[in-house]
């Protein structure tokens, strides 16, 4: 199966019943961080992580800072000033991670998939996904916040481009068969 035809493929019963799993997987994270905005917050973690990078360390880090560390161990999600709830990609990927990408969810398989496209398309560097906020009641991929465009992202229209302008995927279970 190629990468592209998990997000390709339409949905059904079984990634409905996947989505309410990751939607309550979302709901981990007893500590809501309030903030103004998820713009103003991120722009706050970049100006900290430069300020703790160019000390070595040797500071505390800043409230901003101290709270992306929480969202990212899972013990804590985002709250703006409207009441929105948003958690980190990586809350949801660490449940259900197998190897080098999403387990059995079909929903996360979907995600991790329209990620990956997104990763490409955009030309991030790294090995890792990019870590990206979602609407923890929805986990809509229509509207994401990723930390390296420093943007709001539709993942959905992002693999769609990728699609029109990328070349294809390999089909990863005919590789797996060639390597054995």
């Amino acid at each position: 199966m190629r990468l592209d035809e998990l997000w390709k493929s339409p949905s059904d019963a079984v990634e409905d019943f996947d989505r309410t799993m990751a939607l309550r997987v979302a709901k981990v994270g007893p500590e809501a961080l309030s903030m103004e905005s998820v713009e103003g917050w991120h722009e706050d973690v970049q100006r900290e992580a430069e300020a703790y990078n160019e000390a070595d360390g040797e500071v505390e880090a800043g409230p901003a800072l101290a709270g992306w560390f929480r969202l990212l161990d899972g013990e804590a999600f985002l709250r703006t000033a409207d009441g929105t709830e948003w958690v980190l990609s990586t809350t949801l990927f660490d449940h259900d991670m197998q190897g080098s990408g999403p387990g059995d969810n079909r929903f996360l398989k979907r995600l991790y998939a329209l990620m990956v496209e997104h990763h490409v398309l955009m030309g991030h560097s790294g090995l890792g996904l990019e870590a990206m906020l979602f609407r923890r009641d929805s986990l809509d991929y229509r509207r994401a916040w990723c930390t390296s465009c420093d943007a709001w992202r539709d993942l959905q229209t992002d693999a769609e481009e990728a699609d029109r302008t990328l070349r294809p995927w390999p089909d990863i279970e005919s590789e797996e068969e060639g390597a054995r």
